[in-house]
């Protein structure tokens, strides 16, 4: 009884109080001044010459048609860098530095809340959580306008998502779904397939009276990647 209680207080993340996240803040808010500190700064220059971005004029002045006739990417990075180009045109890599630093918070917290899912004591789980996103290699893509970045975090968001759902449909298992689908609409290296792979795998996983729930949870996402799939056939 008392391992089985202690258990569920490791897990539970509404028993993470202000000291907790006050420490994961300012080790990341702390590890990043020192990078900056030593000449690491944000590159947002990607936006004028990588191939997998459309050019800059596209972005701001015909996005959602350049989106449309974008068969070669999936759109929501597109999205993403027109909409912040037409809505910050002269300070735009300041938006992108703000948006990224976000997310590499963010992957840290998902990170550290599925370690306790896991069963991890939380203050291990924040310091191997720190150790990642705060690791040299995480910090330059953190620095460098790409998506890979936001993969990573889609990845964290969606490990924490199926941990939380216990395997069971419902809301986080919904969750789950749409975070794979955003995922799969962001980089190409994560083809539709994926997305299906993941629910069949779940589905196959799941109880015999819950895998139609399952299965249900997971359509608005398929409906989604499939319609694209279809508008670039």
């Amino acid at each position: 009884m008392n391992n089985a209680h202690a258990a569920g207080h490791v897990e539970r993340p509404e028993s993470f109080g202000p000291l907790f996240w006050g420490a994961a803040l300012a080790g990341f808010i702390l590890s990043r001044w020192w990078y900056h500190a030593q000449g690491v700064d944000f590159w947002s220059d990607t936006v004028y010459f990588f191939s997998q971005i459309l050019d800059p004029p596209l972005l701001t002045d015909h996005l959602l048609q350049s989106l449309w006739y974008l068969h070669a990417q999936p759109p929501l990075f597109n999205l993403l860098t027109g909409v912040v180009m037409k809505c910050a045109p002269t300070s735009f890599p300041a938006v992108f530095l703000a948006i990224f630093l976000v997310i590499g918070f963010a992957t840290l917290a998902f990170t550290a809340l599925s370690l306790t899912r896991l069963g991890f004591n939380r203050w291990l789980a924040l310091a191997v959580s720190l150790a990642f996103t705060c690791a040299p290699p995480f910090v330059i893509y953190e620095n460098w306008y790409f998506y890979p970045h936001i993969c990573m975090f889609l990845l964290a968001a969606a490990a924490w998502l199926f941990l939380r759902s216990g395997g069971r449909p419902g809301p986080w298992m919904q969750g789950a779904f749409w975070v794979l689908a955003v995922l799969v609409l962001t980089r190409s290296l994560f083809h539709p397939l994926y997305l299906v792979i993941a629910v069949a795998i779940t589905v196959a996983n799941g109880g015999r009276g819950a895998r139609k729930a399952l299965l249900l949870c997971a359509i608005g996402p398929l409906v989604v990647v499939g319609l694209l799939c279809l508008k670039n056939l």
